[in-house]
């Protein structure tokens, strides 16, 4: 998941306006494109799924604040993959920030430019008082005009844009059938927020959004369904 905020100057009224866009992508293959960054072993993500799942049930604080890790290295004795060398039993705090809701990563993305998070007034539903475009990755082409219009036609930049940034181009992330039900059900679980609010379905085997056109969120400082 990228955030991007365009920011414009206009000179007539002497304010500063922006534009706020996520992309996000399908939690699934999200999931398994940060094992697999990790280079773990395809043959056991199973297993790794149910003991990244153990900890979040026992302590799900240390998966959503991955700062709150003691040492910042979270115990982790199951023998997921050959990634970083022989006999390796724990995940790194700013490893597991790749496994947990990508919604929180908002939050605490755009809360810094969130005029109620600054002055500490927030409203009663607790929202950060922004409007955020949440773009998916898998309808890209789809989705891209409608944000070329908006800088145009709502903030006046019709000009072109600098090249998107290429990350984690190594990674894979498709989902493999062998990995069944149970291992899906887990990620579901555990990344609830995710699909509510980016509006992906059930489905593993199924990477785009149950519809493609940009999500437009008011961030809550509870994750949706929580």
């Amino acid at each position: 998941m990228g955030i991007l905020s365009f920011e414009f100057g206009c000179f007539l009224f002497m304010v500063v306006s922006k534009m706020h866009l996520a992309f996000v992508r399908n939690p699934y293959r999200r999931f398994a494109s940060a094992y697999t960054w990790l280079r773990g072993d395809p043959g056991r993500f199973q297993g790794f799924v149910e003991a990244f799942y153990e900890i979040w049930s026992r302590s799900p604080g240390l998966i959503e604040d991955p700062d709150t890790i003691p040492d910042k290295l979270l115990p982790f004795p199951w023998d997921w993959g050959v990634g970083f060398g022989p006999g390796r039993s724990w995940l790194r705090a700013v490893e597991v920030f790749h496994f947990r809701s990508a919604y929180l990563e908002l939050l605490e993305g755009f809360e810094t430019i969130s005029p109620f998070w600054r002055n500490q007034s927030w409203p009663e539903k607790r929202s950060l008082g922004l409007r955020i475009n949440a773009l998916h990755l898998e309808a890209f082409d789809a989705e891209w005009p409608e944000i070329r219009d908006s800088l145009c036609h709502d903030f006046g930049h019709c000009g072109p844009l600098p090249a998107l940034e290429v990350l984690n181009s190594r990674g894979s992330s498709e989902w493999r059938e062998i990995w069944g039900g149970q291992t899906a059900r887990k990620i579901r679980e555990m990344l609830d927020a995710d699909f509510i609010a980016f509006g992906y379905g059930d489905d593993p085997e199924e990477a785009s959004p149950l519809r493609p056109e940009i999500m437009k969120l008011d961030l809550l400082s509870s994750p949706p369904g929580s």
